[in-house]
């Protein structure tokens, strides 16, 4: 293998640019289809992804975490690599036959919306031939970023081009998995570069069950609150209420793409640094990170809750009056959603402090199943949201209690104190600007404008009254990153 250390900077800057494109297309098609396929037909097809993704969880186990841990750690042995890829790779499909014949027994069952259940096979499929796990514990990103970005803009163009009445739920459907395979299929070609076909014996497949099935759990516990949410509502409500739980989920998710972008990276790349015990820079760098998480999560978060009366209705066009009370309630949990993946991709999981990441998930969703079956009935969406918001506090509240043992906290936190004193003041006074313009697009433009402003100067003001170290660096890197973008 080549013993050059890959860039942290180029590959962030590889993820940001991805999910800055995962951010903008949907940005651009959400308004479409919302307003074609309506909450009904959005509702479908969440309904029946949700359903779906069950098969792919149970394929994927906790590779996306295990597979990228051990990938990271042999990268520097051919051999070694070789060894553990197919080792590994070999498992993954062997589980995905089975999950295949078992979806496809599930989709013989059904009988409302059985086509776009037969659609989703694709979907099924993928997860048995998706090795992004491989290149991430590489942190070759620039292979697995360019060919989603082409297929992404791909499958955007042809949502536009073929989705056209409410009718269509099927065609969105067959683009949307459709793209997902796609993308899986294209990272194949490049695999020879990097490892060997080598003899694979049924112990070498055998011993990696064990470590990834203890991944596996708080994957499964994590869905309960991430895709349950939607199965229950459908189950309870109808899918009219998953269609406003689902587009409001969607919204907010994009945001967090470019912190998952960073925790992404940083995984194989904090992996590293404990193999070879390099624990001081470890600290450094997890202080750094949740500050940045906090810097870009919560004036996204005070800001939206800021215009979000004008912004639902000008966005997804009528009949989408609920989500206003949904974003309310869901968008405070993207703070601790932001937190908690720094926590849990640079703390517990290179630590390998499996263990603690099992439980906290696991207390989350039981915590969620609970509020949802309690709320849900009563309050539909609202119920599924409440549930969402307290789970996600008390997931990270768990982490971050065990991993106060390998990082000092407070330094961060100083940070984070200041940053929430001026996303709040930004999003009171944006909320309580009356600004009377007929054109609902300049004036949201007009609030989103004055609302950086204030949380800029506020931020800098603050930052140079308290004095605070940590604040000083990241503003530093703030200013040198936009003077070099200039």
């Amino acid at each position: 293998m080549n013993s050059k250390t890959p860039s942290v900077k180029r590959n962030f800057i590889y993820n940001i640019l991805y999910q800055l494109l995962t951010i903008v297309t949907p940005l651009l098609v959400t308004p479409y289809v919302s307003r074609v396929l309506q909450p009904e037909g959005i509702g479908i097809y969440a309904y029946a992804y949700a359903t779906a993704n069950y098969f792919v969880l149970v394929t994927m186990m906790g590779l996306n975490n295990y597979g990228n841990r051990m990938i990271a750690k042999n990268r520097e042995n051919r051999s070694n690599l070789s060894q553990v890829f197919w080792s590994i790779y070999l498992m993954q499909l062997s589980i995905s036959i089975i999950c295949i014949i078992g979806y496809i027994l599930m989709v013989v069952i059904f009988k409302d919306n059985n086509i776009i259940y037969w659609i989703m096979i694709l979907y099924v499929i993928s997860a048995g031939i998706d090795i992004t796990w491989f290149f991430q514990g590489l942190e070759e990103f620039r292979i697995t970023v360019g060919r989603n970005a082409i297929v992404k803009i791909v499958s955007t163009i042809c949502i536009f081009i073929f989705v056209k009445s409410k009718s269509d739920v099927a065609v969105y459907t067959l683009i949307m998995v459709g793209a997902i395979f796609l993308n899986q299929a294209l990272l194949w070609p490049f695999v020879s570069k990097f490892v060997d076909h080598v003899k694979i014996e049924p112990c070498d497949i055998i011993k990696h069950i064990k470590p990834n099935m203890i991944l596996f759990i708080p994957t499964i516990a994590i869905s309960f609150y991430r895709v349950m949410d939607k199965i229950m509502l459908g189950a309870m409500s109808g899918t009219v209420e998953v269609g406003f739980y689902d587009s409001t989920d969607k919204l907010i998710s994009l945001p967090l793409c470019i912190v998952t972008a960073f925790g992404t990276v940083m995984l194989p790349r904090m992996s590293n640094l404990v193999n070879k015990l390099k624990i001081d820079q470890l600290s450094e760098i997890v202080q750094k990170s949740l500050a940045l998480a906090v810097l870009i999560s919560a004036p996204i978060m005070a800001g939206m809750m800021s215009i979000i009366t004008d912004f639902v209705p000008f966005y997804y066009g009528a009949g989408y009056d609920k989500c206003v009370i949904l974003f309310y309630i869901l968008l405070p949990s993207t703070l601790f959603i932001a937190m908690a993946n720094v926590v849990r991709t640079q703390v517990l999981l290179p630590n390998e402090l499996d263990k603690v990441f099992v439980w906290s998930c696991i207390l989350g969703a039981i915590t969620n199943v609970i509020i949802n079956t309690l709320l849900i009935p009563k309050l539909g969406s609202v119920g599924a949201a409440i549930g969402t918001l307290v789970t996600e506090i008390i997931v990270f509240g768990v982490q971050i209690v065990y991993a106060r043992k390998y990082v000092d906290f407070l330094e961060p936190l100083k940070f984070i104190a200041i940053v929430l004193f001026s996303s709040c003041l930004m999003g009171v006074i944006v909320y309580n600007l009356n600004i009377t313009l007929e054109s609902t697009f300049y004036k949201l433009a007009i609030k989103i404008v004055i609302g950086i402003v204030i949380y800029s100067l506020s931020l800098l003001v603050s930052a140079k009254i308290t004095k605070n170290k940590l604040a000083k660096e990241i503003l530093e890197v703030c200013k040198v990153s936009i003077k070099r973008g200039k």
